[in-house]
């Protein structure tokens, strides 16, 4: 993205679409504003996308405009500490929980094809959960490879003792752990 943003190629200039609903965009800064500046902007339009882009790079500064990534055809990938980016849908696009969580700081995620925004919880409490999702996936991870660790050097293939068995109905899967209020 350029370090000059004109205003023409924004939603505040004379080429903006007129039937976009303002109350929308007024959603769409705000809960940018909220998650310190990082947003995922996703839809069908390119030229939509990266209007929607250009108009959130007005609230940040020309060296995190560096760290952005215009909508372009093929990109369906949602790439993690990119500040701002645009991602074509096509059918199969999600936005998983994990890659969520390797962002620093919490982000929204614009939909434009359903007049959506949502965003992580504020700053302090996106932390607590990222951190909670990391220490647990360490810990399981852990687990784990000492299971297949002793299971793999063990030779006559004795089930292990109960302390260090992993029951798989005791795992939790990643939407868990991860609160229903993230998103």
């Amino acid at each position: 993205m350029d370090d000059d943003i004109r205003i023409q190629s924004t939603m505040f200039g004379p080429n903006a679409p007129k039937e976009f609903d303002r109350a929308f965009l007024k959603r769409i800064v705000t809960s940018f504003l909220k998650t310190h500046m990082s947003a995922i902007v996703l839809g069908s339009d390119v030229a939509l996308i990266n209007t929607i882009l250009h108009t959130l790079a007005l609230f940040i500064s020309p060296a995190d405009r560096k760290r952005c990534r215009l909508a372009y055809h093929g990109a369906h990938i949602v790439m993690p500490e990119v500040r701002l980016q645009g991602i074509l849908k096509d059918g199969t696009t999600q936005v998983s929980e994990t890659i969520l969580l390797e962002y620093t700081f919490p982000v929204t995620i614009i939909d434009l094809t359903e007049n959506t925004v949502q965003h992580a919880p504020i700053y302090h409490e996106y932390l607590n959960v990222r951190n909670s999702f990391f220490f647990f996936f360490v810990v399981v991870q852990s687990k784990i490879f000492s299971q297949v660790h002793k299971e793999w050097n063990d030779a006559e293939h004795v089930q292990l003792a109960t302390a260090g068995q992993i029951d798989p109905s005791t795992l939790i899967t990643i939407s868990q752990c991860v609160p229903a209020y993230l998103f």
